[in-house]
């Protein structure tokens, strides 16, 4: 691996560190709501979040590995309900974007080592 390759292989470590911290921030800030809501209770949010444990091994595993993550539907990590759910919907959103930019960064870093 020459200069170059390491320099772009950091810089997205450091992309996948920043987007998995905003990751691990999303569910830090749900699960401790202010407004008194019980997202730890609510069956739809904990089998959203094991989906998303899931589908993040998997990403990790293929890091690993040294190869790229099967490219999966995210619908499956919530469904269409939770996504319009008016106290829930945006943590969806927001969960899934930033699995989404974790996958493609893990993408383009398996590219390059």
């Amino acid at each position: 691996m020459n200069r170059e390759q390491h320099i772009r292989s950091s810089e997205l470590i450091l992309q996948i560190s920043i987007t998995a911290a905003a990751l691990i921030w999303n569910q830090v800030a749900v699960l401790h709501d202010e407004q008194g809501t019980d997202s730890l209770a609510e069956p739809v949010l904990a089998q959203m979040r094991r989906r998303l444990t899931d589908h993040l091994n998997i990403l990790a595993e293929a890091l690993e590995r040294k190869t790229s993550s099967p490219a999966e539907h995210l619908g499956s990590l919530a469904d269409r309900h939770l996504l319009e759910n008016e106290h829930y919907g945006e943590y969806a959103k927001n969960t899934i974007a930033r699995y989404e930019d974790l996958q493609t960064l893990a993408s383009q870093l398996a590219g390059e080592i």
